[in-house]
């Protein structure tokens, strides 16, 4: 298996290659031909004929990559395959459908989390030829998914919601980063469909930005880095490869969690140094629910999931995290004139390209310069209309900065739904659709942390 830089964040100058990784002001200068980044002389530069470990910390950053053209279709001896499910029967035909239609000869494994109509749960398993595990009360996901794993023969195991359906080559896609002895679970992008007819304007409206989507930006869950700034980066286990040795090590998912038991398995991953990767070269699909009021309670739940990851990891939550005082500035955002919001959104980057640093070209300076100005941008408009969105609107009533701030957001969340892939054809029933299901994220976040008494999410902070 060969490996080649991900080009999507590099600039190549004469004699070298320069990157922008996912966090801009983390860049890495690659001096190629060195020790350790030295390529295989037949290959094109940025391209390795195989794993070496000095390559750790740019696949750490998410920069480096396995080539698909490498990789083998066949992995029904490499993977056993866990559905959990509760509830979701014609959901759950569709995705063993997927599965088998691909995969016909992998292990197959549902495990039904005290579903109303256990009977049917049954038939459908038998029908695809899947190892049906029947639990008698609901427990969880967490608690479906250890079951799964413990019934598991394989060293990788695929985890799959029933609500999902897979393409031809997502698991294939994903097996090419097993070839990296340091990843220990890698997980495809979600994106929303599959459904097989139009499901609906306002079906299609609340998956516009649909919250297990993580974009089309590669990027590694690692240990924190002190000299970086803390983040809470993760991705949803929708559909989520993992090497079952090093999960069962850690105890499996913490069945203590209703939500975010994927988030926290990735966390725990990391800090025993392992690498948990998201790859948006692999991808799935995610059945549009027919009930929007589903996905309005799912958004409300996962904010209130914030609280209890907090208790369990609180050096890596917080709202928004900046890297200096001045940065902090823009949490100041609401109070400000509009010449003010708009100094304290270009500052970062002004400061950025006015530092003297000549171990990168002017061209990549520049480059990550507008990288960060987008990401301080972006990153205000997630805070504010997410996780402050409820205060934010109820101080707008009352403050003439809050709302020419909510005025803001909502044109950049317009600017954001125009340029999506998954815009559906009438533009402010999408805006009114997201910031439904943003508002309830928001509210579960601020209702669990007043009943908990427990703030670590909710805070602004400084990145050590």
């Amino acid at each position: 298996m060969r490996f080649e830089l991900d080009r999507a964040r590099s600039i190549q100058v004469p004699g070298r290659i320069e990157m922008v990784s996912f966090n801009p002001l983390g860049m890495v200068k690659l001096r190629l031909g060195t020790q350790a980044t030295s390529p295989d002389s037949k290959q094109s530069a940025g391209t390795f004929s195989s794993w070496n470990s000095k390559l750790i910390p740019l696949a750490s950053r998410g920069l480096v990559r396995p080539i698909y053209a490498d990789s083998s279709d066949d992995a029904k001896e490499m993977v056993s395959i866990v559905v959990p499910t509760k509830d979701h029967c014609k959901e759950l035909e569709a995705c063993l459908e997927s599965i088998r239609k691909f995969h016909p000869e992998n292990e197959l494994i549902v495990v039904d989390d005290g579903s109303r109509n256990a009977a049917l749960v049954e038939a459908i398993s038998a029908k695809y030829r899947a190892i049906h595990i029947r639990i008698t009360q609901g427990s969880g996901p967490a608690s479906a998914r250890n079951l799964g794993l413990a019934r598991s023969t394989h060293e990788h195991v695929l985890f799959v919601d029933s609500d999902v359906k897979l393409v031809t080559s997502t698991l294939s896609r994903l097996l090419c980063w097993t070839q990296i002895p340091e990843v220990l679970i890698v997980g495809p992008r979600i994106v929303a469909g599959g459904n097989g007819s139009d499901p609906g304007l306002l079906q299609r409206a609340f998956h516009t930005r649909f919250p297990l989507d993580m974009g089309r930006v590669s990027f590694s869950v690692g240990d924190l880095d002190p000299s970086q700034q803390k983040t809470s980066k993760y991705f949803p286990s929708a559909v989520l490869l993992v090497k079952r040795s090093a999960v069962l090590e850690l105890g499996g998912f913490d069945e203590g969690l209703r939500y975010g038991e994927d988030v926290d398995l990735l966390w725990r991953i990391a800090e025993a140094k392992g690498l948990a990767v998201y790859d948006p070269r692999a991808w799935a699909y995610h059945l549009i629910d027919q009930k929007p009021i589903k996905q309005i309670v799912k958004n409300f739940q996962y904010g209130r999931s914030n609280s209890q990851l907090a208790k369990r990891h609180p050096e890596r939550m917080s709202a928004f995290s900046v890297s200096d005082p001045v940065s902090l500035a823009i949490g100041l955002m609401p109070l400000l004139s509009p010449g003010g919001l708009l100094a304290a959104l270009l500052s970062p980057s002004l400061r950025f390209i006015a530092q003297p640093n000549k171990e990168f070209s002017n061209i990549a300076r520049r480059k990550a310069s507008l990288a960060i100005a987008s990401q301080v941008a972006l990153g205000m408009e997630n805070l504010y209309s997410k996780t402050y969105l409820a205060p934010v609107i109820v101080l707008s009533l009352g403050h003439k900065g809050v709302r020419r701030t909510l005025l803001w957001l909502f044109a950049l969340r317009i600017v954001k739904l125009a340029l999506s892939e998954n815009t559906s054809s009438i533009l402010l029933f999408d805006l009114g659709a997201s910031l439904t299901n943003d508002l309830a994220y928001s509210l579960g976040a601020w209702e669990k942390a007043i009943a908990d008494r427990r703030f670590t999410y909710l805070r602004i902070r400084l990145a050590s």
